[in-house]
């Protein structure tokens, strides 16, 4: 059995384990070398496929930029806007050369105009076609047009070929570098996923190709490309790969998907903004490493077992010698000293420690010997040191004698000294009270220092404060009173605010016996209070229980003397700092007065910054005109209502209301009348409506109130009528009254919406469908408005196009003296026949082009066209017929408006009297000064003016007999119920009889019966217009019939 202190397990303990550890040391590290340089040179590869497979796609992406900017740079794309016939066939010829070298690449080719009309080439077996459509609403559109660079679009679904396509654009600009429109090719994404399959490593990894929004390209899963996006991915690791390669960057990304681990390296493809990703599970990534493991452990455990087996032998062959030098050496210590020497034949280390062994044996043995004799020396030395000490014994003895001795004489020296030490504390006590003396003096002059120091930190810091936001003005007033007591060291204080009117007295920060006091109205008539605000002077008195006017408050008895100071703004009395002290009387320094001084003029001031930030703040957030809060507070304010409607803890009615034509008001009689209106107006509202109610004014005549509470809900209507009839009234305007209404919106939260921008949106859109409605009205916001409005959009965007499109057309209707059998001229309308909307009715059209602006161009063009058919007249011989043209308000406003119409008619060859400008009442009012002028310019130049629509617009019969009209139209409203209304009947007679009594001609619009016309012949109408004689007709059938006409009518001078 192996001893555990034998040299052989010694050499098995230390060697065996130093072997071990340090055999799996080295193949440990052999094995996280292998491991790292291995695993690197997979990531390495991995990384580099993944990033050939990006390039090669970039490569690509940039490749496809050539071809629409070199498109885009010929002299048929900068024609777009002209005509589409130069891009479209060049678009053709590029098309089929591009299909037949890449057929499985380039889908189509389109161009598109500036207003984002487009045209797509298309190809169908062998056969080009033409694809015509809009863009306008597409993202890269609006890129382009806003001056954006050449890019590749988003993958998404084309509208011409329904597939999964990018679409790669480059702008079309004219020679000031200005966006006129795009070049665009359909791509297929063949190629790319093509890549995306080639990257398929090992037996199960992928390849993955997401877009810059996240959509899939390509992806094993076919039911994910084009469908959903890796961010929506309900995995939240595949998520955050997801981010990882929308950032730009490439990487690595370990994850588990579906409970199996797996690694992605991705790379960005930067043109893009696409990545591309090679995926496959860690497992197969990593099996070579887990096998080599396996063979390493093997060896190692082999080459542990057979070194260990040798080792063993070895110690068995070493230890063998040892074990009889040890035996031998026992016999030697139990005293047999007639032992053989030992007989180990070996020339190594054992062998000559065993002939060294033998050799001490042989000496040990003389040794022993030798002690003998020394033994017996020994003992004769120890008696002649006995004797020695005996000498030494009695040499001590005569030396204690001697000490004794000197120990008297030291005694007596002593007593000398005590005396000396009696002197020295005299003199020390003498020093210690001088010493006393001077400490005092130095705690006071120490004293003095400290509060000297104390004084100017504590006012320092007071002076900080003023530095810091105004929202801490309480924290700094309440420190300003701390420091200032704590200088002039009084047990107690306030800082008081008197109310604005002086009868008032608050305390706000108290210190001491005057908390008691805080937040407490106090009469300001009395005692100390009432004379510091008289005066405007700093009071002191010394025992304040007998100051005259006090109230006797038993909070206050204790107070024996009071200092206060008024605090001062603007040369106002606006509060008191007050410092006071109990039960002994205080008598006050003229320091401590100018201390009390100086924390004054800081707390004045802090009051000062509170009161000019509390001012801008409300100047910030309220009307300057009106008082009511602007638009900035409004949206605050419906922020947190549609934060609390969305948890479903409020909701409410918001009335968005708008006066009537108070532009009207404005441009007439000037912007004061026009703001007495709204100032009033704010006042009625506020007057009328709950105070809970929020009122503010937007801007202009515009105001916006909000009635939370579900009972505001249910008694939204009768709320709006209640405001509507309080806000129609008359208004005091330069000297007479005039009367004013207001259309109102209405809108429900949360029901109509929960969003502050919706709601106002939504609100708008109802109080617009008010004013449409009539005005002086209110209407509920109605989902369909919203359409009404899109609509609108959707045909203003197509009435930017009629002209260069030729959809527009004029219709001619006859105008007849009242017997229908002379004719003096027709009346030019506007017809508008779209390919996308049918015939599209004026009233629905001309509203939009005059909102808009495009009425001034559609207008020039309806003179233009007038003239020219006065000019067809002329030619077939009736020049004495007169053309009526209706002018817009903005045409009539233009300051070229006069030199158009002259440059117009003079062109046309034509004589002036031969065109009538008709110019309704509401034209007029808009700015009537200006509006004159140009109507008197017009009829010095020869053209005839009608005033149309007469009755239904806000002229005076003062304004009319300005007006350099020649023509009087009646409205067809007043014709209709000319036959079954008396008062009706009796209206139309007087507008006649008014209009001859000015000279002026009588037209008669929209006449329809025999019973209407027969009543405008007995009151004297003098031309009638309408179904009775004829409809408005085409420029040929109205040719057709004047000449049906021709044997049958005369055809007088026309009104002039």
């Amino acid at each position: 059995m192996l001893r555990l202190h034998s040299f052989k397990a010694k050499l098995l303990l230390w060697i065996m384990p130093l072997l071990t550890l340090g055999l799996l040391s080295l193949s440990g590290g052999a094995y996280w070398y292998i491991n790292h340089v291995v695993q690197e040179e997979l990531t390495a590869s991995m990384l580099s496929v993944t990033a050939k497979a990006a390039e090669s796609v970039n490569t690509w992406c940039k490749t496809l930029l050539l071809e629409p900017e070199t498109i885009a740079s010929t002299p048929a794309a900068k024609m777009i806007n002209q005509s589409f016939q130069q891009i479209d066939e060049e678009n053709a010829n590029r098309h089929s050369f591009l299909h037949q070298k890449y057929p499985d690449i380039f889908l189509d080719i389109y161009a598109a105009n500036r207003e984002g009309v487009y045209h797509t080439i298309q190809q169908s077996g062998n056969r080009l076609s033409i694809f015509e459509g809009s863009i306008q609403n597409r993202d890269y559109f609006r890129s382009i047009m806003a001056g954006g660079p050449s890019q590749i679009t988003p993958p998404l679904l084309s509208r011409t070929t329904g597939l999964p396509t990018i679409f790669v654009v480059a702008p079309i600009t004219d020679d000031r570098q200005q966006p006129q429109g795009l070049i665009g090719t359909g791509i297929s994404l063949e190629y790319v996923q093509h890549i995306a399959e080639n990257l398929k490593i090992g037996k199960t990894g992928y390849g993955v190709v997401i877009a810059q929004d996240g959509s899939f390209i390509y992806h094993p899963d076919q039911t994910l490309i084009m469908a959903k996006k890796i961010t929506d991915i309900s995995d939240p690791e595949v998520v955050e790969l997801g981010k990882r390669m929308l950032s730009g960057r490439s990487g690595i990304f370990h994850f588990t998907s579906q409970g199996e681990k797996k690694v992605a390296f991705y790379q960005p493809v930067p043109l893009t903004g696409w990545s591309v990703a090679a995926m496959l599970p860690e497992a197969e990534l990593l099996a070579p490493i887990r096998q080599m493991l396996q063979w390493l452990t093997a060896i190692t455990a082999f080459i542990l077992l057979l070194i260990g087996g040798v080792i063993w032998l070895a110690a068995n062959r070493l230890s063998r010698p040892l074990q009889e030098m040890e035996a031998h050496t026992d016999e030697l210590a139990a005293g047999n000293l007639t032992l053989e020497p030992l007989t180990i034949q070996s020339q190594d280390e054992i062998g000559r420690l065993a002939g060294k062994f033998n050799f001490m044996s042989s000496k040990l043995r003389l040794m022993l010997k030798e002690l003998e004799g020394k033994n017996t020396s020994l003992k004769q030395e120890v008696t002649a040191r006995r004797q020695a000490e005996t000498a030494l014994q009695q040499a001590h003895d005569s030396l204690e004698i001697k000490v004794e001795e000197k120990t008297q004489e030291l005694l007596a020296a002593n007593q000398e000294l005590t005396a000396m030490n009696e002197e020295i504390q005299t003199a020390n006590s003498t020093l210690a009270t001088m010493n006393q003396q001077l400490e005092e003096e130095i705690q006071v002059r120490c004293q003095v220092e400290n509060d000297l120091v104390l004084r100017e930190r504590q006012y320092r810091a007071s002076v900080s404060l003023l530095t810091r936001p105004i929202e801490e003005v309480d924290h700094c007033l309440k420190a300003i009173l701390q420091n200032a007591l704590q200088l002039i060291k009084a047990p107690g204080g306030y800082i008081g605010m008197y109310s604005p009117e002086g009868t008032e007295f608050i305390i706000h920060h108290a210190v001491g016996i005057h908390e008691a006091l805080l937040g407490e109205k106090m009469s300001a008539h009395a005692g100390m209070k009432q004379d510091v605000y008289r005066s405007g002077e700093l009071i002191y008195t010394e025992n304040y229980q007998c100051y005259p006017g006090l109230n006797g408050d038993e909070r206050l008895k204790r107070l024996s003397s009071v200092v206060m100071l008024p605090l001062k703004q603007d040369g106002k009395i606006i509060g008191i700092l007050a410092a006071s002290w109990i039960d002994e009387r205080h008598p006050i320094s003229q320091e401590d007065i100018e201390v009390i001084r100086q924390f004054g003029d800081l707390a004045s001031v802090a009051l000062e910054r509170a009161s000019v930030y509390a001012e801008n703040r409300h100047m910030a957030f309220h009307d300057s005109l009106t008082g009511l809060p602007n638009r900035a507070s409004l949206n605050r304010y419906l922020e947190g209502e549609m934060q609390k409607a969305r948890s479903g803890i409020a909701s409410g009615v918001i009335l968005f209301i708008d006066m009537d034509d108070l532009k009207m008001v404005n441009d007439n009689f000037g912007h004061s009348n026009g703001d007495a209106i709204i100032t009033a107006v704010a006042g009625h509202i506020r007057a009328i409506l709950d105070p809970s109610a929020f009122v503010a004014r937007l801007d202009g005549d515009k105001f916006v109130t909000i009635l939370p509470g579900e009972e505001h809900c249910r008694q939204a209507a009768q709320i709006a009528q209640k405001v509507l009839m309080a806000l129609n009234r008359e208004y005091p305007v330069a000297d007479q009254s005039l009367h004013m209404s207001a259309s109102i919106g209405l809108v429900i939260y949360p029901v109509d919406g929960d969003t502050a921008e919706d709601i106002l949106k939504k609100a708008d859109s109802a109080v617009y469908a008010a004013k449409k409605a009539g005005r002086s009205s209110w209407r509920f916001y109605d989902p369909s408005l919203q359409q009404e409005t899109y609509e609108a959009i959707l045909l203003t965007n197509s009435l930017r196009r009629v002209l260069e499109r030729g959809e527009l057309s004029l219709h001619y209707q006859p105008q007849l003296l009242p017997d229908g059998r002379t004719i003096v001229g027709f009346e030019a309308l506007l017809r508008w026949h779209s390919p996308e909307y049918g015939q599209v009715s004026p009233l629905r059209f001309i509203p939009l082009a005059e909102k808009s602006g495009l009425i001034t161009p559609i207008g020039q063009w309806v003179l233009e066209e007038t003239c020219r058919f006065v000019k067809r007249l002329s030619a077939l011989g009736w020049d004495d017929l007169h053309v009526a043209v209706n002018i817009s308000p903005k045409q009539l406003l233009a300051c070229n408006f006069v030199s158009r119409i002259r440059t117009i008619i003079e062109t046309a060859q034509i004589k002036p009297k031969q065109i009538v400008l008709e110019v309704t009442e509401s034209v007029l009012i808009e700015s009537l000064e200006q509006s004159v002028e140009k109507m008197q310019q017009l009829h010095d130049f020869g053209v005839a003016l009608a005033l149309d629509d007469f009755g239904t617009g806000y002229s005076s019969l003062t304004y009319l007999k300005s007006l350099p009209v020649d023509i009087l139209k009646i409205d067809k409203s007043f014709i209709d119920k000319n036959c079954t209304d008396h008062d009706q009947r009796q209206l139309v007679a007087s507008m006649i009889e008014l209009g001859h009594a000015l000279n002026l001609t009588i037209v008669a619009e929209g006449v329809e019966t025999e019973p209407q016309l027969e009543l405008l012949q007995q009151y004297g109408c003098d031309c009638i217009q309408g179904y009775i004689f004829s409809k408005p007709l085409p420029e040929q059938a109205a040719l057709a019939f004047l000449e049906q006409k021709r044997k049958k009518l005369s055809v007088p001078d026309g009104p002039s």
